[in-house]
């Protein structure tokens, strides 16, 4: 786990999530961070990896990058 928050963007992308009840869309913690949908998937696999958030996919006529993004164990 320490390398998963051994990456400002990811300890920035965990307390952003914290602070949000419903979670964040990936496309919402991309543009928040300053990085394109695949950078934040990419901080993102590595923190759910771990075990520290969940992605739970909206419904199929959702855009690409609106799958939810919340903190585990919420």
């Amino acid at each position: 786990m320490r390398g998963a928050l051994g990456h400002p963007k990811r300890v920035g992308m965990l307390s952003y999530l914290m602070d949000r009840r419903e979670g964040a869309e990936e496309a919402e913690l991309a543009a928040a961070f300053d990085l394109t949908l695949p950078g934040a998937r990419y901080h993102l696999t590595i923190l759910r990896g771990v075990g520290l958030v969940t992605v739970v996919d909206r419904p199929a006529t959702s855009a690409a990058g609106h799958q939810v993004v919340t903190v585990a164990g919420r």
